[in-house]
């Protein structure tokens, strides 16, 4: 019984660690955002 309890907690846990990894990848910054530095960067990157 106590080994189900850890699996099932050790299941839920590497969800949570999962959805956090995923969620980071969808952040979005946009330019108004941004210092002019960066925006130069990011333009001279493009050429």
């Amino acid at each position: 019984m106590i080994y189900q309890l850890g699996l099932i907690a050790l299941l839920i846990l590497i969800a949570l660690i999962v959805s956090k990894q995923l969620n980071k990848k969808d952040t979005l910054v946009f330019e108004d955002d941004m210092e002019d530095e960066e925006l130069k960067k990011i333009d001279d990157e493009m050429l």
